[in-house]
């Protein structure tokens, strides 16, 4: 009779070791609940990404795990599997953040492996559409700035502009608002359109703080007038600043607006009101008196001459000639006459 071979475990102790390798795997290896987790494994070896493809086989809707699977993927160098499997969430309304921003970039990478041609543009205008979609997520405005950002380098011109005007709509404060709209504007005027610049500044001037108002009128009225609108200027100009009490610099800015703009009308008002305000200014009153004489305002051209008067050692020969001439005209005779005698006796003057 044969003798029976003695087995080498017993099925008692075959089944001890399964428990106990089935214990050690549920301890130690993860389980679904941590790859679900985005932030788990920055850099994915192939057995989870294996594992996590079967979790997600199981579990088709897990947003989760498709976001980290899709992750994992590019952080791998498996780019189109990556795109692949994150494409399905930008069919969705709603995008979450982190598919949106991975998936942009996984379709950049594709632009460029791309040889310049009609194949690069129809991706470009694929990320192009995935960029549209971006104002109708429910990010704050910063995440968005932030997922737009590298498509400056991406996208053409047209586009990215398309794209960030598109923000502004959505911003969720003025000063969000009014930062785009600056940034839109620039590029707008880069790309030769400085009415389109104009207006999409002047969008936001209700918005505007004390703080950045001054200096973004400014800029529209430079857009103004390199737009050919200088009337438009000048309106703009005499709604913000031309009450009474403007400083210099801001007169002979308006002043130079008026000319611009061919008003002339506005123009004596603002130099007139320049020459009260500075009346030691040779040049100004100069101007004055000859736009005075000009026009046959001989009354008004006496109130210069006195403040021409008071700055005597600034004058000219021909400054004191003119003035001698409108103390005449204004039947000045003996101011007249002391003004002929002095240049006969600094100058010989044939006409005293």
């Amino acid at each position: 009779m044969a003798q029976r071979r003695e087995a080498f475990f017993s099925l008692p102790a075959l089944l001890l070791m399964a428990a106990l390798m089935g214990a050690a795997l549920y301890l130690l290896y993860p389980r679904q609940a941590i790859f679900e987790d985005v932030n788990y494994l920055s850099n994915p070896d192939g057995l989870s990404i294996a594992y996590l493809e079967v979790l997600l086989r199981s579990d088709q809707d897990n947003l989760s795990l498709r976001i980290n699977l899709g992750t994992m993927l590019a952080r791998s160098g498996q780019a189109r599997k990556a795109e692949q499997t994150l494409a399905p969430l930008m069919g969705r309304e709603s995008i979450p953040s982190l598919a949106f921003e991975t998936y942009t970039e996984l379709l950049a990478q594709r632009v460029f492996a791309e040889a310049p041609g009609p194949e690069r543009e129809r991706v470009r205008q694929q990320l192009f559409e995935a960029y549209q979609k971006l104002p109708s997520q429910n990010y704050n405005i910063e995440r968005m700035l932030a997922i737009l950002k590298p498509a400056n380098e991406w996208l053409t011109g047209d586009q990215y502009l398309a794209i960030l005007s598109s923000l502004r709509t959505v911003a969720d404060s003025k000063a969000s608002r009014i930062a785009i709209a600056r940034e839109v504007a620039r590029r707008q005027e880069a790309t030769g359109d400085p009415a389109l610049a104009a207006t999409t500044l002047r969008e936001v001037l209700p918005d505007v703080s004390e703080s950045l108002r001054e200096p973004i009128i400014s800029e529209v009225i430079r857009l103004e007038l390199a737009a050919g609108n200088p009337t438009a200027a000048l309106d703009l100009f005499r709604q913000e600043f031309g009450a009474p009490g403007v400083d210099t610099a801001e007169l002979a800015r308006g002043m130079e607006l008026a000319r611009l703009a061919g008003d002339d009308r506005q123009y004596r008002r603002w130099l007139l009101q320049l020459a009260r305000q500075e009346p030691s200014d040779i040049e100004t009153q100069r101007s004055l008196l000859q736009l005075q004489l000009g026009e046959g305002e001989l009354a008004a051209a006496l109130d210069t001459v006195r403040r021409l008067q008071a700055i005597d050692g600034q004058l000219t020969r021909t400054d004191r000639e003119q003035m001698a001439r409108v103390l005449e005209w204004n039947n000045r005779p003996g101011e007249a006459m002391a003004a002929w005698r002095a240049l006969y006796n600094d100058y010989g003057s044939s006409e005293a």
